[in-house]
């Protein structure tokens, strides 16, 4: 996916999240995110996380997944 891609994933996310009136919205990836993805959600990081390859390994070794 191209990093504008990835840009737009990140910002429909929060569009969706706000129109839905979640308190939290998660992307997660098995890849990593762009720099300019990360950039967007710095300031959003109570009502946006996201969570990358690391991530996803942490949680699968943490609930006994191999």
């Amino acid at each position: 996916m191209i990093h504008s891609q990835i840009k737009e994933l990140v910002r429909g996310l929060y569009g969706v999240k706000i129109a839905e009136r979640y308190n939290k919205a998660v992307l997660v990836t098995t890849s990593t995110f762009t720099k300019g993805a990360i950039d967007f959600v710095k300031p959003l990081k109570l009502e946006l996380d996201l969570k990358d390859f690391n991530n996803v390994a942490e949680w699968c070794k943490t609930y006994g997944m191999k």
